[in-house]
């Protein structure tokens, strides 16, 4: 295996370092995957029950969870709604979907957008006061982080590297993705408390400012090279 010969690696998480111990005989260099500066530069809190999901229409992504969540939600939250942002990946399980917002009477509460195009995605993640993904598994979400660097808050599964992207009770709540009564009692939480969403976005986007700036991915990325560069320059002399 490539992993297994190659001396310098590159991670994006640390559920991809996990992932290749007892494989790569060298240590990893940490790259988090970078956001445009538009993300950056969206302001405001959102609006008031306003929830987004970007994904594709796929049981890795875990829609029906989040919809059954936005069920127990909305009985507190009537003004809750899902925008969901995303393809079919499987069209089995879209049907699926969409049977259960007519079959649970959601549909005042969910709206499906289809695919929207990447220039339109500033936009929309600029309406919502929450993001929310509850995937059953995830590495490191890049809508996650274009969500932070925006200042919003988080509800999220504790699925691969998402806990090591959003900090617990600081910037979002994390649970696991069955746990759908303990994710409610959370988005009820945060729909409920403007000052609480706003602190947790504002924390959210310091820890991106830190670390998904594009800048800061480059010159990572530099520093790998130029240690290699020079390991071989060593080796060749």
């Amino acid at each position: 295996m490539s992993v297994a010969r190659s001396k310098y690696l590159v991670a994006i998480s640390s559920h991809t370092e996990q992932a290749f111990q007892g494989i790569a005989k060298h240590k990893f260099h940490r790259i988090d995957n970078p956001v445009e500066d538009e993300y950056f530069a969206l302001e405001g809190v959102g609006e008031p029950g306003h929830v987004l999901f970007v994904g594709s229409l796929g049981r890795r992504k875990n829609l029906l969870g989040l919809l059954s969540v936005i069920e127990i939600a909305s009985k507190r939250v009537p003004e809750l709604t899902l925008v969901v942002a995303g393809g079919t990946s499987d069209k089995a399980y879209a049907d699926e979907v969409e049977n259960f917002i007519a079959e649970r009477n959601l549909s005042k509460n969910v709206q499906l957008l289809g695919l929207v195009k990447r220039q339109d995605l500033p936009a929309e993640l600029a309406k919502c006061s929450v993001y929310a993904l509850i995937s059953r598994e995830e590495n490191a979400p890049c809508a996650i982080t274009q969500a932070m660097a925006a200042g919003k808050p988080v509800l999220a599964s504790n699925v691969g590297g998402i806990p090591d992207m959003v900090e617990h009770g600081k910037m979002g709540y994390l649970a696991d993705c069955d746990d759908t009564e303990k994710l409610a009692e959370y988005l009820i939480t945060l729909l409920e408390d403007d000052n609480l969403r706003r602190s947790m976005g504002e924390a959210a986007r310091v820890e991106a400012n830190k670390r998904f700036r594009k800048e800061i991915a480059v010159a990572r990325a530099l520093d790998v090279c130029r240690e290699a560069i020079a390991d071989h320059e060593t080796l060749r002399g």
